[in-house]
């Protein structure tokens, strides 16, 4: 089946290529339309916990914390909380919060925010803050669009400050390690194959599945529990799985053209040696991460298909798309000029300067990359032009890694106690290993809900925003 699959995508190349980027537009169009509906539900079902809020918001609706999500409006005020000006500034901010839907505040000036004043310490009585019981319904974008109206609306106090506190009302930073991991994967790429089109293959491959994968991913947020880290996770494993994947392909196909075979045949013999490898690898890992769905949790599930999505979608270009761009790819898949590596280089440099946020380092990356493809640039410096000799291959018996195997084979006892004590040292860890949920302390100390964090923790005491609730029911 894989040999007939391969056969057909290289020779219906075009096609297969032209398919790919329309299941591209039609899975852009789609999750551009729908829009995203990412929630976060972290109660698991049928928990004592789950239960415990359930007679809470039934028997004291005014008490909040009873729903899945609270925050806080935190204020510091010099004069103190009950100065007439910052009072009236604070209710008038608490009046416009109760009037978003699905909000409920708890005023530290109403009879039940009493102990919402500090009482103790440096900070008592100038320390206070409403409390904010949010409807678990609310979607993380309505979440998001109700954290800006209340920046906008946040008063200004003398001598004071005023911060939203609680991981509602946190901003979500995606992180942008990913595209430090491409660059270098460029130059890890570009060293081992010695070719920049071998290089962008793999990367390729993996991006195609990526997008790919996140817009089916958006569309499920339709019918799913999704949380809004999937697509990250996501991509993190799709990046790693496509260039694994295309990486063997790749390599099996090269082998191919070094004994002489025809393309088509070269391309074949990959597919039917490393494709079946990656095929039976990429079904693992998608029915492997799927296991995480008996664990009940919803959001875990919605992680769990988003992550094999893309695992999957990842899997079909490289069992699909990489022979087809094998096909067009042909000889020059051994083939790079000077002016490709420079190009290279300033990708990589690009990249790192979007994984580290850098903008300067961006334009420089993108500037070498236009410089190395410029016609005018070719023609005054002609050496960027010319192509790199191929390295001079040493017979299989001098390779260092053949060499390797030998001596691995040669003390197949001492090499497995070694690697064994190599593990045990790299697992040692988990011996100290603290599970949990983070809290609002695991944010940087720059943003400003590890900030209310603090000045809560300073002065109400450490553990305040973090109770625990002891819950009764009495017969009578």
């Amino acid at each position: 089946m894989i040999t007939r699959l391969a056969r057909i995508c290289f020779r219906k190349r075009g096609l297969v290529l032209g398919l790919w980027v329309l299941l591209l537009v039609v899975a852009g169009v789609l999750a551009a339309t729908l829009g995203t509906d990412y929630k976060t539900e972290f109660t698991p079902p049928s928990s004592e916990s789950e239960r415990g809020f359930n007679v809470v918001r039934d028997n004291f609706p005014d008490a909040g914390g009873g729903g899945a999500f609270s925050g806080q409006l935190l204020f510091k005020s010099e004069q103190g909380v009950n100065d007439p000006g910052v009072k009236a500034s604070m209710e008038k901010f608490f009046a416009e919060a109760a009037k978003l839907e699905g909000f409920t505040i708890t005023s530290p000036y109403s009879p039940q925010g009493t102990q919402q004043v500090a009482s103790q310490g440096p900070l008592a009585g100038k320390l206070a803050f409403a409390n904010v019981d949010i409807d678990q319904s609310l979607s993380q974008q309505e979440l998001l669009a109700y954290t800006k109206k209340l920046q906008s609306v946040k008063p200004t106090i003398d001598g004071g400050e005023v911060l939203l506190g609680g991981q509602v009302f946190a901003e979500f930073e995606p992180p942008e390690t990913e595209l430090i991991g491409l660059a270098f994967a460029v130059v890890i790429l570009i060293l081992a194959f010695g070719s920049v089109l071998a290089m962008g293959l793999p990367i390729g491959i993996a991006l195609f599945g990526i997008f790919a994968g996140t817009g089916l991913l958006v569309i499920a947020t339709q019918f799913l529990s999704v949380p809004d880290f999937t697509p990250f996770v996501g991509v993190m494993i799709g990046l790693g799985v496509g260039i694994d994947y295309a990486l063997f392909i790749i390599t099996r196909y090269r082998d191919g053209l070094k004994r002489g075979l025809p393309l088509e045949e070269a391309t074949v013999e990959a597919m039917d040696t490393a494709g079946r490898a990656v095929f039976f690898a990429g079904i693992t890992v998608v029915i492997s991460v799927l296991g995480m769905w008996v664990m009940g949790l919803k959001f875990i599930q919605g992680l769990a298909v988003g992550a094999s999505a893309t695992v999957l979608t990842v899997l079909a270009a490289s069992l699909t798309l990489l022979p087809a761009l094998l096909g067009f790819a042909g000889h020059r898949i051994n083939v790079t000029r000077w002016r490709g590596i420079v190009a290279a280089g300033g990708l990589s440099i690009a990249f790192l300067g979007g994984g580290i946020k850098q903008l300067p380092i961006v334009a420089v990356g993108l500037t070498i990359i236009v410089c190395a493809d410029s016609i005018l640039v070719g023609l005054l410096v002609p050496k960027l032009s010319r192509q790199i000799p191929r390295r001079v291959e040493k017979p299989l018996r001098e390779t260092v890694w053949y060499k390797w195997s030998r001596v691995v084979q040669h003390r197949p006892w001492t090499m497995a106690l070694l690697g064994m004590v190599i593990l045990l040292v790299l697992a040692s860890p988990v011996l100290s290993m603290r599970l949990g949920f983070s809290d609002d302390g695991n944010y940087p100390e720059r943003t400003e809900t590890r900030q209310a964090y603090d000045l809560i923790a300073e002065g109400f005491g450490p553990g305040f925003a973090a109770p625990f609730f002891v819950v009764v029911e009495l017969p009578q």
